[in-house]
């Protein structure tokens, strides 16, 4: 990990986050986590594609959730709740 993070210019620390957080979010949509599998398999793409290609595609579904948080168009589960509740 520390080559591929000096490949890649980012810090150990940096690309080892990276893949727990992406690591976390498929044990969570698959209901069962191979680490090690995982971080090799991860490590892989990332030497070949690049940190930055495989950060932005590993993280569009976060960043779409939270910048839907900052539109003022996008209603909220709380008003969601409210209008529910007035009704």
């Amino acid at each position: 990990m520390q080559d591929m993070a000096k490949q890649q210019g980012s810090s150990l620390p940096a690309l080892s986050g990276s893949i727990g957080f992406a690591a976390a979010r498929a044990g969570v949509e698959t209901g069962q986590t191979h680490i090690f599998d995982f971080y090799v398999d991860s490590l892989r793409i990332i030497s070949n594609e690049g940190l930055g290609t495989y950060l932005r595609r590993e993280n569009l579904p976060d960043r779409v959730v939270a910048a839907s948080h900052f539109d003022p168009n996008c209603i909220t589960h709380t008003e969601r709740l409210l209008r529910r509740l007035q009704q």
